[in-house]
């Protein structure tokens, strides 16, 4: 009997262990919780979620950053609805060592890692569309998995009110200026209004971070004391692409 309790128990921590590095389950869509059984820590643990307007195309897509003052080894990204908190658009341009996950039997409409070999992540990004312009409002919610006991959950980017925004249609003409300042507007009214929100979390950290903050170009996220953040250049301002970090 005690044989057999054994190899249940081996069998279930190798099972554990190997759908860690695979990426999260679909069991895992609703709740984001990892299946490693352990609890979340408190705060944000520095790291943070990224939305950027990509302007390249006809139409309006999103490249939506991960980042954090220290790596990570896993994680699960989705975009949600305001109301209801619904699993809403689909992602694309993935980057090496992630791969897309189906939620509630839609096609690639969450991601999540698949690092095997267990490598240090940071500052990814992907590139995100929405199927119709109604899903907004819309946030960006993640998972980050540091290592296998430390795990940070419901790390939110900023609410997005419009996913549609109009690119502009050049880059030089008064259109174009008049777009970015728009877009920076848009940016700066999303830093604050999480800003205010964030105060809650600081609290809960017991205040040993340095506190969100919009420093007239970024929004920096709440950053533990003794950390470094580093968020994606904004494209919204002439001589940045939005593909480097600062």
């Amino acid at each position: 009997m005690r044989a057999v309790c054994s190899l249940l128990l081996v069998s279930a921590l190798s099972a554990s262990v190997t759908a860690y590095p695979n990426g999260a389950p679909r069991a895992a869509c609703d709740s984001m919780h990892p299946v490693h059984g352990h609890k979340p820590q408190p705060g944000t643990g520095g790291y943070g979620v990224f939305p950027e307007p990509d302007f390249t195309g006809t139409r309006t897509k999103w490249t939506i950053t991960l980042n954090g003052t220290s790596a990570f080894h896993g994680f699960l990204l989705e975009a949600r609805s305001t109301r209801g908190g619904k699993i809403v658009g689909r992602w694309s341009h993935l980057p090496p060592r992630t791969k897309a996950l189906d939620c509630d039997g839609v096609n690639g409409n969450a991601v999540t890692h698949h690092n095997h070999k267990r490598k240090d992540m940071n500052n990814i990004s992907f590139t995100w569309a929405a199927s119709s312009c109604k899903d907004a409002p819309v946030y960006f919610k993640a998972t980050f998995v540091k290592h296998y006991t430390k795990i940070y959950e419901g790390i939110t980017s900023d609410v997005l009110n419009d996913v549609c925004l109009r690119p502009p249609k050049c880059q030089d003409c008064d259109v174009s200026k008049a777009g970015r300042r728009k877009v920076l507007g848009q940016a700066r009214a999303r830093c604050r209004d999480a800003m205010r929100a964030n105060t809650l979390s600081l609290r809960k950290n017991g205040g040993r971070s340095c506190r969100q903050d919009w420093d007239g170009l970024a929004c920096w996220p709440e950053t533990p004391a003794g950390g470094v953040a580093r968020v994606p250049c904004p494209s919204y301002r002439p001589g940045l692409t939005g593909k480097g970090t600062y």
